[in-house]
Order: C-alpha cells, then sequence, then structure tokens
C-alpha cells in the first residue's frame, strides 16, 4: 500500500479587490406574473501573473427564468496576491 505523505506550505495570501465587471437587471414584460423557477448558469475562470504573483479569478453569473428569458447577469473579478 502506498503512504500517503503530507507536505505543509507557509504562504501569504492577499485579497487586493474586488471588480464588479458587469451587471445586468431585465425587467419582465408583465410584471405580475409571478416567477417560480430560476435557472443559473455559472462559469469560473482563472488567469494568473507569475511575474506579480497574482491570480485572478473571474466568476459570470446568468440568471434565466421558467421560459429561457434572460433576467440578470453579473461578472465580477478577485484579484489574490500571494
Amino acid at each position: 500500500m502506498t503512504k500517503i505523505e503530507n507536505i505543509d506550505f507557509d504562504f501569504e495570501m492577499q485579497i487586493v479587490a474586488i471588480e464588479l465587471l458587469s451587471s445586468s437587471l431585465n425587467l419582465p414584460g408583465n410584471p405580475n406574473t409571478p416567477a417560480a423557477n430560476f435557472s443559473f448558469n455559472i462559469s469560473i475562470e482563472s488567469r494568473a501573473d507569475a511575474v506579480n504573483k497574482y491570480v485572478f479569478v473571474i466568476v459570470h453569473v446568468e440568471i434565466k427564468n421558467d421560459v429561457h428569458t434572460v433576467v440578470g447577469s453579473l461578472s465580477v473579478s478577485c484579484i489574490l496576491k500571494f
């Protein structure tokens, strides 16, 4: 059986910024129509700047209603420094 060895790393991380990249909110044609079900498309991407020791985590969220119409969206970037 293989022995698993844990190695501890000592490093510091700092949140440099949280940026709102884009956002939208679309009102329905008939605001009195109740919306019971929503679906969320979430995608996450990450990028690194090795020279300056930054990591960028970008989250995109798209919200759709029952009839698959986009009712809102949001994109946010979190910048971390190691």
